[in-house]
């Protein structure tokens, strides 16, 4: 591309800040799955949801910072826009450094067990992240990070904002207690 630097389309930043928007739902959910008491032992449908919202949430996080020539993630977006992206570091107290720490420690996590069940790593996949360094926080925290970052450069490039829609989890807290009053014990 002789020297230029790709500018990535409006639809790119659409995908990346829907794939952080989810990761960052989907880390308040299985924290709500994890705080909640439950009474219930072995398999129910939380139990099978928590797994199914973490892979998610982590599959979502590898997505958007994969450093990989033909997809269109964070990095692209960022590349061109150092202004923004040191503005949000101030901000937010993150660094470009804990960005590129934890995107390669996610980039082992899928490469050796997230993704692919390699043939040594399967053995004891809790080292891997151990190997990592990527703890439960710096998900969330890249994740607000890189959400802030594209959201910033979007307005910049396109004129339009896409702040994060607050979720909590309020109902998930409420349908476990309904399902509680109604003889299911998820409480």
């Amino acid at each position: 591309m002789s020297g230029r630097l790709y500018s990535p389309p409006e639809e790119a930043f659409k995908r990346c800040l829907s794939e952080l928007q989810r990761c960052i739902y989907y880390f308040r959910i299985v924290q709500i799955l994890d705080e909640e008491p439950r009474n219930t032992i072995g398999i129910d449908f939380l139990a099978l949801a928590r797994i199914a919202f973490y892979d998610q949430m982590v599959a979502h996080a590898i997505k958007v910072f994969d450093r990989d020539s033909k997809s269109v993630t964070y990095w692209q977006i960022a590349q061109n826009h150092a202004d923004k992206v040191g503005d949000i570091e101030v901000r937010l107290s993150f660094s470009s450094q804990e960005v590129r720490r934890i995107a390669e420690g996610l980039r082992l996590i899928r490469s050796k067990t997230h993704f692919h069940i390699d043939r040594v790593s399967v053995i004891n996949p809790t080292k891997i992240w151990k190997d990592a360094g990527v703890t439960w926080d710096d998900i969330e925290r890249l994740a607000k990070f890189g959400y802030a970052v594209v959201e910033a450069v979007y307005f910049k490039q396109f004129g339009l904002k896409k702040p994060l829609q607050d979720y909590y989890g309020n109902d998930l807290r409420e349908i476990m207690k309904l399902a509680d009053a109604n003889g299911y014990p998820f409480v």
